[in-house]
């Protein structure tokens, strides 16, 4: 269960989209994930409450709107992150060129030769 009051959700909520929207620079998949994460807090405060003011949902609904519209660079992020991820480290195993040994390890039909 979470105790945190509706206000103290919103405002982490907006703090956490704030820097997201002030980052002059390329989003870092903290700040995502801190906002992701500060959103499901707030959900899970929102599904706890009986009553919820006309003005926290206008709140939230703008906050909503706001990632939204950094939906673009946050997709961004992330697939620059997972190419980044993908890349072979120049000095690993994986990404050395196959030896000798390696490539002819099926055995050929001698029978097909003949």
């Amino acid at each position: 269960m979470n105790n945190f009051p509706i206000e103290a959700a919103v405002s982490h909520y907006q703090a956490a989209i704030d820097t997201i929207s002030e980052s002059q620079s390329p989003l870092s998949i903290e700040h995502i994930l801190e906002v992701f994460n500060a959103r499901d807090v707030l959900m899970s405060v929102l599904t706890q409450q009986s009553e919820i003011s006309g003005e926290i949902q206008k709140q939230i609904v703008s906050l909503d709107t706001t990632l939204k519209q950094h939906s673009q660079a946050i997709s961004k992020a992330i697939l620059l992150k997972f190419i980044a991820n993908k890349q072979p480290q120049q000095n690993s195993p994986s990404s050395a060129p196959p030896n000798s040994s390696t490539q002819n390890q099926f055995p050929t039909n001698t029978k097909a030769a003949q």
